[in-house]
């Protein structure tokens, strides 16, 4: 019997969400089976796999976790295929430490970065914006954080390289697994802001 509670907090809980919200019937996920550089945490070798809704369940994840060869890892795309045009969701890549969170949710505050799911990834955060936006919106957002990033503030918490590598490849990616990190990515905080 499996054991798919370890999935209840996982991000693949907030996608069906925000998906489920879509109209249309034909909705495609993109994920990356990959695996990272040791040192620089560029990607060395990547391939997309393309979900149909439907598919996206937490027996899928499962299988498609167990089923990942040694050091590889299933990170989840922005990118969405929404009949035959493309959508985004707004994701984000923390550089900040676990025993930093307070400061992150600080500054989150401060930018008014209003309704982002924020998940423990082990050694850092990764942030979810509930959000399906069209490419030019997607690299605005990008672009405003890239040039809040000269502030220490910003700089300090997000992976200013990353968001780098995401606006180059066209899609954001952030990782679903736990193969050769210590958890796989869990709910912590929702940053709900009011203005």
């Amino acid at each position: 019997m499996l054991n798919l509670n370890k999935f209840n907090q996982h991000p693949i809980q907030l996608v069906r969400k925000i998906i489920s919200k879509i109209p249309e019937s034909n909705v495609e996920l993109i994920f990356e089976k990959y695996i990272d550089g040791e040192k620089d945490n560029t990607i060395k070798r990547s391939k997309e796999i393309i979900v149909n809704f439907k598919q996206l369940t937490e027996s899928w994840l499962d299988e498609t976790l167990n089923n990942l060869e040694y050091n590889e890892e299933l990170g989840f795309t922005s990118k969405i295929k929404v009949n035959k045009s493309y959508k985004y969701i707004p994701l984000i890549d923390f550089k900040t430490k676990p025993e930093k969170f307070n400061e992150l949710k600080l500054c989150l505050e401060a930018i008014r970065l209003n309704n982002i799911y924020i998940y423990m990834s082990g050694s850092s955060y990764h942030g979810y914006l509930p959000d399906l936006l069209e490419k030019n919106k997607l690299d605005k957002f990008y672009a405003k954080i890239l040039l809040l990033g000269s502030s220490d503030t910003i700089g300090s918490i997000v992976d200013l390289r990353w968001l780098g590598h995401s606006l180059n490849r066209g899609k954001s990616v952030l990782r679903w697994s736990n193969n050769r990190k210590t958890q796989l990515p869990e709910l912590i905080s929702i940053i709900n802001q009011k203005d």
